[in-house]
């Protein structure tokens, strides 16, 4: 993972990276938490980050594990934070289906520390083939390509 900014006269410097050997489809960052989350398709599960002072990578821990139970993941792909509902919602290839996780925070001495929990999940083989891009309109609709 590296992070790049991007200044106004087109110039991209590269700030922070994080040594990352995974196969991954989906980014998506919560400013908010200061938090990145990484879909990992190599172990099935997500990666999340602390973002620190936005130049810094400080990883955090991982949420599920391979499966196609609640929490569980085969393949997950898309990530998106609705920030409006509090969500994260993530595709799954090979699970054709989209979780509905919500963050938990865990209080660890007041340092700052976030994990994910599982709330629902939509989709089957018959309703949705093979999903991988997530995101959500201005009129906060999921939208899922597959």
């Amino acid at each position: 993972l590296k992070i790049y900014e991007f200044s106004n006269v087109g110039l991209l410097t590269e700030i922070a990276s994080f040594g990352s050997n995974l196969y991954s489809y989906g980014l998506a960052y919560d400013d908010d938490r200061q938090v990145l989350i990484q879909s990992d398709s190599s172990n099935h599960s997500l990666r999340l980050y602390d973002v620190v002072n936005k130049t810094t990578l400080k990883e955090m821990g991982m949420f599920g594990s391979k499966g196609s139970g609640p929490g569980h993941f085969n393949d997950p792909s898309g990530v998106v934070i609705d920030e409006v509902r509090n969500f994260v919602f993530v595709t799954e290839w090979n699970n054709n289906r989209v979780q509905i996780l919500k963050w938990k925070t865990i209080d660890n001495n007041n340092d700052r520390n976030h994990s994910l929990e599982f709330v629902d999940m939509f989709g089957s083989k018959n309703e949705m083939d093979d999903p991988l891009g997530v995101c959500i309109d201005p009129n906060g609709n999921l939208i899922v390509s597959q």
